[in-house]
């Protein structure tokens, strides 16, 4: 008999947790740093990759164009962002960190590092293997259902 219940539903606890997980960093990232969660994520992407477009932010992240540019013209705002015309290709530009955005980045790193440790030392290392073998096998199904669309 298949169980109708919506907590039956792997693609629920994964929102859950996503979103468990997203309100917990807000809190977190709006009392120490005065930013919002998107505008974390696009200093850490920044920092992860200088010199990026906002094209090549929107790859690597979760986030449309719109919300990176959102968050971009926040961090410029706060003096976190520098955007700098691209010398090749004047209609692009081109993100890096201001001094004050690099102290910031600097400081979130720990942050995120010692709350991902809290997170997977809940799991033993037999969990944590299995748990991304699932996530392993999850993802091949996801390509596999694109690919038939």
């Amino acid at each position: 008999m298949t169980d109708h219940r919506v907590d039956a539903l792997i693609i629920y606890h994964i929102h859950r947790i996503s979103r468990q997980w997203g309100r917990q960093s807000a809190l977190l990232y709006e009392r120490e740093f005065g930013l919002k969660l998107s505008e974390v994520w696009v200093l850490q992407l920044i920092g992860e990759f200088p010199d990026a477009t906002m094209s090549r932010l929107t790859e690597h992240s979760h986030m449309d164009k719109a919300a990176i540019s959102r968050a971009v013209g926040g961090l410029e705002r706060k003096g976190l962002v520098e955007r700098l015309a691209d010398p090749e290709d004047r209609r692009l530009f081109r993100l890096n960190l201001t001094k004050a955005g690099l102290a910031i980045h600097a400081r979130v790193l720990p942050l995120r590092e010692a709350r991902q440790r809290r997170l997977e030392d809940s799991l033993d290392a037999e969990d944590r293997a299995a748990l991304f073998r699932a996530f392993d096998k999850i993802y091949a199904q996801l390509a596999e259902d694109a690919a038939d669309d």
